[in-house]
């Protein structure tokens, strides 16, 4: 059995520079978080982002992984989502197995991956 846990809000900032106005769209985002376990023990993880846009909430599974002997994970992908009309938010959940190991988000990074959003913030928490 799994459950999601919330992470963070991606920011503003960062859904605008996307330039979301198209419609129907596609667009990249280059996401990362390291997770670090309090002790090795074997658990499934996965980062998952959620949206909503016109058409309604939405999720996009960016990567996942299975630990054995790891303490630290990086899950990381440029990841590229699609929908209608204005983001009204975006927010990233971890996923891991009822039996999960305590653990903390030690960074999480989201960057829109379209031209001119480089000058954008990347990093959205540190532990």
């Amino acid at each position: 059995m799994f459950r999601e846990k919330f992470i963070a809000r991606v920011p503003d900032s960062i859904i605008e520079s996307a330039n979301f106005l198209v419609r129907p769209w596609q667009r990249t985002f280059n996401m990362a978080c390291w997770v670090r376990f309090h002790m090795p023990r074997p658990n499934k993880v996965a980062l998952v982002l959620h949206y909503t846009d016109d058409e309604g909430n939405k999720a996009a599974e960016i990567d996942h992984c299975t630990t054995e002997l790891e303490t630290t994970v990086l899950l990381s992908a440029h990841i590229t989502i699609a929908g209608k009309g204005k983001v009204k938010e975006m927010s990233l959940y971890l996923k891991v197995s009822d039996n999960s190991a305590p653990y903390v988000i030690d960074e999480l990074y989201v960057q829109s991956c379209e031209q001119g959003a480089v000058q954008q913030p990347k990093i959205i928490n540190v532990a």
